[in-house]
């Protein structure tokens, strides 16, 4: 019997084969991952399903080499000792964050070699704090009509991709959890040693094994549990979805675009069908659809009202549990009824229990086969507001996923479907006569013409997911209050010029332009990679070197953020003790963003002078080779002494006006601009609330002068004695404690409450109602007075 579900979209569509989606900002991975060092990625499958993206695509791990033995540039002796770290060695040598635990690392007997390794930093974003999520669409999206899309951001985190590294579950409690005091974390998987081809290094690019074992290795990628991808095993197909002309297997791991293969530990069915309707880790950030009808309001948008009704951001799932099929494979009944049937119960899983996703219609239109350029020549970007975190918690590690949908207009919602009987077939394609097509069929003679369909291909969905990045409790003392907008900005980007990097892209600031107010702030903060393919002169400035393969082997990413006069310089302003010689001060005498300290950071990525080697040394170790001197570990003019990570902190902004950026290593004029600019407005807002309280004010006090003297008593707003009851005991000890005084002026009391004295009389304190007003005596009398009568 054909299960239908009206609530369940097709993750939509037609889709050509290189209808690829990736993610720009934050860094997608398209499966790369450490290890991923050609042109093109060496595992489609570890991870998720892409649906198909191109090899080429994806940014290398966020990572430097785990040894920096590149250093030893003439002593090829102790770089190779160096780069036998770890060999051999075990899974216990780094935590799921990626970092070494050092009494863990391994060196080679009798080396004299004693480099730690390299933690690299990971990116971070505040909560409540914008992120402006970029991406590239290949085949076309948003408001363009020749077709229908989708784009699907969500996010996981810490909270639900957490388990007891593959236990078991017992009784019918929450399968997707802990379950033990085992503990088995989101990860992106990290190599342990510079050697690309040792064998401790393949867990970094292999798919992790579908057993208990292997949970705890961290040099797997894990990004779903292996509990959740058992549950996906265990449940039926839903037989109500689209199948187009393809015989599928049982389980819930097997759909028109996936009929059984593994990626990672995803489900199939969750990944090409939204909203799911089961339980799944995975957060909703947005829906942004292409439909006209989608506009305003939202009540004439079918595919919003199901986002916003169905998604388990709101709403709880359920399954069936305790019958005796329910934990094979495809025994798991997925209605009610037939759980019932079966002898299970139809028990309720959690919702997320967070706000509904954002439901939008494309504010974009890019254009099919041309890159996913829009019309006004950028890519699509969602400003994400990162949220906030639960109680208690103070940071939690997640990851991102984009998903893009398409289909052709011919059939529109019927593809989509999930209401569909498994006879339903489109365009039955199987059959080779179906795809020519008589268009007189009253004309003698005429010849059919073909076309090219593939049928399996529409329901189709393309994927990229980021790398791990945290979310973090935002520091008030940087940013003011716990609601003032903080801007995140970014670098996307790897080594190479425009050809080389495609799909991914060159260097770029994300955004390419910020906007901010006065009282907001800008999270400065990038990541890179140590493991591009090999990018040399101009299409990859500065170094250090591949450690294994050093001679030219360049593979790093780094930038800085310098400030500049104007838009069209490629000069850098000087920092604000230096001025350049023989140029006009006042083209430099610009107003700055940063401050001298910020400045100095931002430029030089806090390298230690030490560290460098100045060039009149450089020219000394490499007369005739400007290459070599370039890519020498320690030139820190190419930024070479620093990691790829880099977070240069949060900043106000403050001074009104433009204030235009470049990188120093990366922008190279007629090959690539590496250039942002930060506007920072009036706030304007804060303005008008400031007239609004003002005026309120106003009106209180008109209204309570009208009052007053309406009622014939005299306006005052001298404060009364405050009652024993209400008075500051602070303020007891220092009524106690009488002071003399001297009046420096004379007052008269002008209510009943008040003290008169004249000027040169001796006034002893003894309270302090408010600030402006104390209580004394003078005289045998008592009363208030304004203090700055007295000294």
């Amino acid at each position: 019997m054909a299960v239908a579900y009206k609530a369940a979209l097709l993750l939509s569509v037609l889709a050509l084969c290189q209808a690829n989606m990736f993610l720009h900002n934050p860094r997608g991975s398209n499966n790369r991952n450490c290890g991923s060092q050609g042109a093109n990625r060496i595992n489609g499958r570890r991870l998720f399903n892409s649906g198909g993206n191109n090899a080429r695509g994806g940014y290398s791990c966020p990572r430097a080499f785990p040894f920096p033995c590149y250093k030893h540039v003439f002593d090829a002796t102790a770089r190779g000792d160096c780069n036998q770290h770890n060999q051999p060695g075990d899974k216990n040598m780094i935590d799921h964050k990626g970092e070494f635990i050092l009494d863990n690392v391994v060196r080679p007997a009798g080396s004299s070699v004693t480099e730690l390794p390299t933690n690299t930093g990971t990116m971070y974003y505040y909560e409540n704090s914008v992120l402006p999520i970029q991406w590239t669409a290949l085949h076309g999206s948003g408001q363009n009509e020749n077709l229908l899309s989708n784009i699907v951001l969500q996010y996981a985190c810490d909270d639900t991709l957490t388990d007891s590294c593959g236990d078991e579950p017992t009784g019918n409690g929450f399968p997707f959890g802990k379950v033990s005091d085992k503990e088995c974390f989101l990860r992106d998987g990290y190599p342990v040693n510079n050697d690309n081809g040792n064998s401790l290094n393949g867990q970094a690019t292999s798919t992790i094994p579908e057993n208990a074992e292997d949970q705890d290795d961290n040099r797997y990628g894990r990004h779903e549990t292996l509990e959740y991808y058992r549950q996906c095993q265990f449940r039926s197909r839903n037989r109500g979805l689209w199948t187009a002309d393809r015989g599928l297997g049982n389980t819930a791991t097997h759909t028109r675009q996936n009929n059984g293969a593994r990626y990672g530990l995803e489900c199939p069915e969750e990944r090409d069908y939204y909203p799911y309707w089961h339980w799944t880790p995975w957060k909703d950030i947005v829906n942004i659809v292409s439909e006209k009808e989608c506009n305003t309001p939202l009540i004439n948008c079918p595919r919003c009202r199901i986002t916003k009704k169905e998604s388990q951001n709101k709403k709880e799932k359920h399954r069936c549990v305790g019958c005796p099929n329910c934990r094979s494979f495809g025994g798991q009944p997925v209605t009610p009824q037939a759980c019932s049937e079966e002898g299970g119960s139809w028990v309720a899983d959690r919702s997320h229990n967070i706000d509904k996703p954002d439901c939008i219609r494309a504010d974009f239109e890019t254009i099919e086969n041309s890159l996913s350029n829009s019309v006004t020549g950028e890519n699509p970007v969602y400003n994400w507001t990162i949220p906030k975190l639960p109680s208690g918690v103070d940071s939690m590690r997640c990851v991102l996923r984009a998903r893009y949908n398409i289909t052709p207009g011919d059939y529109g919602e019927q593809a989509l479907d999930g209401t569909a009987n498994s006879e339903n077939k489109v365009f039955d394609d199987s059959n080779e006569e179906a795809t020519y097509l008589n268009l007189d069929a009253g004309s003698e003679g005429n010849i059919p013409l073909a076309i090219n369909v593939n049928s399996n291909a529409w329901g189709k969905v393309y994927q990229d997911r980021s790398y791990v990045f945290e979310i973090r409790k935002r520091p008030i003392t940087l940013t003011g209050t716990p609601n003032s907008v903080i801007h995140n900005l970014n670098v996307r980007g790897k080594r190479g010029n425009i050809v080389q990097t495609f799909p991914a892209v060159e260097y770029d600031f994300v955004p390419s332009h910020l906007t901010c107010v006065t009282g907001e702030s800008v999270h400065v903060q990038w990541t890179g990679s140590d493991y591009n393919p090999n990018r040399n002169g101009n299409n990859g400035e500065g170094g250090p070197v591949d450690p294994v393969n050093m001679g030219n082997t360049l593979r790093t990413d780094r930038s800085n953020l310098v400030q500049m006069a104007g838009p069209g310089d490629n000069h850098p302003l000087p920092t604000l003790e230096r001025s350049f010689i023989d140029q006009e001060y006042t083209r430099f005498d610009v107003e700055r963003f940063f401050d001298k300290e910020a400045t100095e950071l931002m430029s030089f990525l806090g390298q230690d002078p030490a560290t460098c080697t100045q060039i009149e040394e450089l020219r000394q170790l490499f007369p005739n080779d400007q290459d070599a001197r370039e890519r020498y570990y320690s030139n820190c003019g190419k930024l070479n002494t620093r990691t790829p990570y880099f977070d240069g902190g949060v900043h106000r902004c403050s001074k009104i006006g433009i204030f235009h950026f470049m990188s120093t290593r990366n922008n190279n004029f007629s090959n690539r601009d590496v250039k942002t600019f930060i506007e920072v407005k009036r706030n304007f807002r804060a303005l008008i609330i400031a007239l609004s309280c003002v005026l309120v004010a106003g009106m209180a006090f008109g209204a309570y002068v009208y009052r007053r003297k309406k009622q014939g008593k005299p306006v005052s707003f001298r404060p009364k004695i405050l009652p024993s009851a209400f008075a500051n005991p602070l303020r007891k000890k220092k009524k106690a404690e009488a002071v003399a005084m001297t009046a420096i002026y004379n007052y008269e009391a002008k209510e009943a409450n008040e003290l008169s004295f004249e000027k040169g009389d001796t006034v002893v304190v003894t309270g302090y109602p408010s600030e402006d007003w104390w209580m004394g005596t003078s005289k045998g009398n008592e009363g208030v007075f304004p203090r700055t009568y007295v000294a």
